[in-house]
């Protein structure tokens, strides 16, 4: 047979990139697993959903160089790890509160669970940047709700990390199990100078994407039991639902390289190579470095309006030069940089970025990087999945009850979820994401929304 995928990527490795995306191994071959190394459950060789072995004493290394209780390696990346976690805690009915900027996975979990979401809006931290949440709400929410579980994202996609201590301690003190989406931060426990990981500042359950931040291959990830308030046997079921019953040991072992790698590099000397690199980003005339109040330095959220470059074309520019960036939206250009990250594609980053042409600047207002909103709900998700539907275009599709959650990607979170009303605010928000040339999950170009003319609606 043809084998359209590998040429297609064999074409792209030939232009040599220097890849500012994930994941996190950045394409070097020191991190390639042969065949040779992929098995299945024989004796020898342990099972992850029952491990008694050598995988039971792998995840035992791993909890004590995250200094968790308890690790459970992932196969289906942080997404499946984040809907274990809710499955575990979680069950028809249970009341979960979520920042509306959750990922796609998290909306998913909840729907599986069969629990009831109390979304909160995210805090804009600056003109286009959202992080956490407001701490009076959410405590006003916990008094007022009385959740079982809460969801908290840190750091956020654009690499800000935030207060995040002073919500698990009032999950604490009101008997709320927190569960943290930490899939852009799995890198943070290794580096005492950058901001601490939710496991240092006590959450219960911990999904860390590792294929993201760590040289991992892509799908890998880890579920760290921080405290003694879910049972082990809870994640166990859980995890068995929801992983392969056949996980490769490829990806198993991508893990464990990828932590024993980790384990052996050098925090002060990577840390100033990573801060050299932001001061001489920050040098460059014309280009803002825009940054939270506490930054994971491996995230650069780059403009350049003031020598003229929309988003686009910066976006562009970089690729041209040898840059492959992690997202665009708006005026903005997001590159994921790594602890593997070779020093060459640091230069060359730099050298791409200094010698860009100089415009006119461009003076429009912040695009907001989110643009968050609660819709009006009227149906359970899953009632509008399985509701009759018919597809319309976008603008068509306002005041409609939409049937699929609509979710730009990257970074994969949802704009609106199915069940909840089409506002013109959301599409407003889904005609941007359209015009940039982005993708939307649920969308297939055009809206589905519910045939309301055949639609039964169950009480």
């Amino acid at each position: 047979m043809k084998q359209p995928l590998r040429a297609g990527l064999e074409e792209v490795m030939k232009k040599n990139r220097a890849r500012f995306h994930m994941p996190g191994h950045k394409g070097r071959s020191e991190f390639l697993l042969p065949l040779g190394w992929d098995f299945t459950e024989i004796p020898e060789t342990d099972d992850l959903h029952d491990p008694t072995g050598i995988i039971q004493e792998s995840q035992r290394q791993a909890a004590l160089l995250f200094h968790a209780k308890e690790s459970f390696y992932l196969v289906n990346g942080a997404s499946g790890g984040l809907q274990a976690a809710i499955l575990s805690v979680c069950g028809p009915g249970d009341r979960v509160v979520i920042p509306r900027n959750a990922h796609q996975s998290v909306h998913f979990g909840i729907e599986f669970a069969g629990a009831h979401p109390i979304y909160c809006l995210p805090r804009q931290v600056q003109p286009a940047l959202y992080a956490g949440l407001n701490l009076e709400d959410f405590r006003q929410i916990v008094e007022r709700e009385k959740p079982k579980a809460a969801v908290f994202t840190y750091p956020t996609y654009e690499g800000i990390c935030w207060n995040l201590q002073d919500f698990l301690a009032l999950c604490r003190d009101n008997g709320v199990i927190s569960i943290v989406d930490e899939a852009h931060g799995a890198h943070l426990p290794f580096f005492s100078s950058l901001p601490p990981s939710a496991l240092e500042m006590g959450a219960d359950l911990v999904v860390a994407s590792v294929h993201k931040m760590l040289p991992a291959p892509t799908q890998t990830a880890i579920l760290h039991l921080g405290t003694d308030q879910v049972p082990v046997s809870w994640i166990r079921e859980a995890l068995h639902r929801i992983q392969s019953s056949s996980p490769s040991y490829l990806l198993l072992l991508g893990i464990e390289e990828a932590l024993a790698w980790m384990a052996r590099v050098n925090p002060e000397e990577e840390v100033a190579r990573i801060v050299a690199v932001r001061q001489e980003l920050g040098q460059i005339e014309g280009l803002e470095l825009v940054e939270g109040e506490a930054q994971d330095p491996y995230k650069f959220l780059l403009r350049a309006s003031q020598r003229g470059f929309t988003g686009a074309a910066l976006y562009e520019a970089l690729r041209i030069a040898g840059i492959e960036p992690e997202w665009q939206q708006g005026d903005y250009v997001l590159l994921m940089a790594s602890p593997c990250q070779a020093q060459e594609d640091y230069d060359r980053l730099i050298d791409s970025l200094r010698v860009l042409p100089v415009g006119n600047a461009i003076e429009r207002e912040l695009p907001a990087l989110g643009g968050f909103s609660i819709s009006e709900r009227i149906c359970s998700t899953l009632q509008a999945r399985k509701a009759p539907r018919e597809f319309v275009a976008l603008d068509e599709s306002v005041g409609r009850i939409v049937a699929e959650n609509l979710t730009p990607y990257p970074p994969g979170i949802p704009l609106i979820i199915a069940g909840e009303r089409m506002s013109e605010e959301v599409a407003a928000l889904l005609r941007t994401v359209q015009r940039e040339g982005r993708r939307i999950y649920g969308a297939n170009h055009q809206i589905p929304v519910i045939d309301e003319g055949k639609w039964v609606r169950i009480p």
